[in-house]
């Protein structure tokens, strides 16, 4: 038996010898790569404009290593779509990370994380309430699909530093500074957001969840909103217009949402401050 227990811990004592040798010889051939990763530049931009229903431009490309995993950093970025007339997005820097495993079993380039700093997005709310990003269409468009496709299958996905150029119903543009935290492990999913418009509001944004968010049927999770505004009267405009009464003051709202089997079950408070309520149609 003592001989048995010998050869198992010399055979043990070979195996994590010869991981770490492995270990060693992975980190260091990425490292290597890397390190000269501006030289493949083109062939990483073609394969990425492969799988984007957009083109991706970059003034200068390099790599990096965290934990394991290569990162390619991108800067001086631009999203053209080649289909529509529209300026391209641009943004400071894009940084993503290689599901090296995957890439190496399908033979492609496979993303697990992204992250986009100074990224510049233009936005559209119509009177109906539909937002609508721009570039990325909406239903059942292109774009559309592969902006919930990229969102379902992202581990994690960062903005920061971020601004969004909204267009409200009445033809005016809003301003908003956005910061976004996507995280998903295996199908739950955690959502932090935060924007904050120029006209003095903030809009804070959490939700978690399991499934499918895009199919509420097939989506169990909760959510909860705050907004906090020093001038109602300009988030009226965020509203729908066929709301029967003007509003000024401050204010802040609170909103708590819950799905279970498909079913929401919404709880609001509001706490207004200074509240001047007129009818639009001015008899009251």
């Amino acid at each position: 038996m003592r001989i048995f227990y010998d050869r198992l811990s010399g055979a043990l004592w070979v195996a994590l010898v010869s991981l770490l040798v492995l270990l060693a010889i992975y980190v260091s051939l990425g490292r290597l790569l890397t390190a000269n990763l501006a030289a493949y530049r083109e062939p990483i931009l073609q394969e990425l404009n492969v799988r984007a229903p957009f083109t991706v431009e970059a003034e200068s490309m390099s790599g990096t290593w965290r934990s394991f995993s290569p990162y390619i950093v991108m800067r001086d970025l631009r999203l053209s779509f080649p289909e529509q007339d529209l300026p391209p997005l641009a943004f400071s820097e894009g940084r993503i990370r290689i599901d090296v495993l995957n890439s190496l079993r399908t033979g492609t380039l496979q993303v697990r994380r992204v992250e986009l700093t100074a990224l510049k997005l233009r936005g559209e709310l119509d009177a109906s309430g539909a937002f609508q990003l721009t570039g990325f269409g909406s239903g059942q468009g292109t774009g559309a699909q592969w902006l919930e496709e990229f969102l379902l299958n992202i581990e994690s996905l960062k903005l920061t530093d971020n601004r969004l150029s909204l267009g409200l119903p009445d033809g005016a543009r809003r301003e908003f500074a956005l910061d976004l935290l996507l995280e998903r492990e295996s199908s739950r999913r955690k959502l932090q957001a935060k924007l904050e418009s120029t006209a003095g509001a903030t809009i804070t944004w959490l939700a978690e969840g399991v499934g499918n968010p895009f199919t509420p049927d097939e989506f169990d999770g909760r959510a909860y909103a705050r907004v906090v505004t020093s001038d109602l009267g300009a988030m009226q405009a965020l509203l729908p217009p066929d709301i029967p009464l003007r509003m000024d003051g401050a204010g802040e709202v609170q909103l708590w949402l819950d799905i279970n089997d498909g079913e929401p079950v919404l709880a609001a408070h509001l706490d207004a401050r200074d509240l001047d309520l007129t009818g639009t149609s001015g008899d009251w």
